[in-house]
């Protein structure tokens, strides 16, 4: 185990980043993991947008605070109102990669909550948090995936079977 550690010298297999650490997974500026977590962020951005699942302006933004990649705060990426507000501060608290990991903050679960009650929402704010938290957990499993293969792909891959 020893020397498949020293051969890897902590480097990440896709960027070859020194000290590759959990964060870096989902930051990751490798082609490869930059298409695969933008492509995730479009498929929750799809569901979050179909049927009147979501609240619009929360829509809009965590789609743009998920891009950024946690590089700037949630609450002051724009205008919004307060209560949009009180969320956004309430999950930077919380942190981006957190968020990515499905620490999704109480404000925003209620901010939706009401969403869900106030219109044709077919879903309840308990049933929406469920599919949002799977999609934002697919994203992270997919960047994880994603890394594994590579570091395991037997052309340029660090450890070979």
């Amino acid at each position: 185990m020893a020397r498949i550690q020293d051969s890897l010298n902590n480097k990440c297999p896709n960027c070859q980043r020194h000290q590759e650490t959990s964060p870096h997974l989902n930051r990751c500026p490798d082609n490869g993991c930059t298409l695969l977590f933008k492509e995730g962020v479009e498929k929750l951005a799809a569901w979050m947008h179909q049927d009147n699942h979501m609240d619009p302006a929360l829509a809009y933004w965590i789609e743009k605070y998920l891009l950024l990649h946690g590089c700037t705060s949630f609450a002051s990426m724009g205008t919004m109102n307060t209560s949009l507000r009180q969320a956004a501060e309430s999950q930077d608290l919380i942190g981006w990669v957190e968020f990515v990991h499905s620490k999704v903050s109480v404000e925003i679960a209620k901010l939706q909550r009401f969403h869900c009650t106030a219109s044709l929402c077919r879903m309840n704010g308990s049933d929406w948090m469920k599919h949002f938290v799977s999609h934002l957990l697919h994203i992270s499993h997919s960047q994880w995936l994603y890394r594994n293969f590579t570091l395991r792909e037997t052309t340029r891959g660090y450890i070979y079977d």
